[in-house]
């Protein structure tokens, strides 16, 4: 049986390398992520427009938690996402991750640092004016 651990690993893996195929197949077929960026979206919406739009993501799991129910766990991941030449954040996140019983994501709500985004946003203000 394949463990949390394992999924969870595919997944920054996935991410790391823009895995389209390798990352649904991590999710149900009615999955859902929740993102503050976009809102709800079926998880391939998500990862198809995640995928087009960044050229590279750099992704470091720094810690991971199983829930005591056991159908959750939680990924603590630090992130440098590239968008073009002009365009990279860096942020932290918590990826909370609910599972079915066939150890498929069921849902995935994103948690992040928002301050690097407000922080970028403040300068191309600043940069305007």
């Amino acid at each position: 049986m394949i463990s949390y651990k394992d999924i969870i690993q595919s997944y920054c893996r996935a991410l790391l390398i823009n895995d389209y195929q390798t990352m649904i197949s991590l999710f149900s077929e009615d999955a859902k992520v929740f993102s503050f960026l976009v809102g709800e979206k079926s998880a391939p919406k998500f990862y198809q427009n995640l995928f087009k739009t960044s050229r590279r993501t750099q992704v470091e799991l720094k810690n991971m938690f199983i829930g005591e129910n056991k159908i959750t766990a939680a990924a603590y991941l630090d992130i440098v996402a590239v968008r073009d030449e002009k365009f990279t954040v860096q942020f932290e996140a918590v990826d909370m991750f609910e599972f079915n019983a066939e150890n498929k994501i069921t849902t995935l709500r994103i948690i992040m640092d928002t301050y690097p985004l407000r922080k970028l946003q403040n300068d191309c203000d600043t940069a305007k004016v």
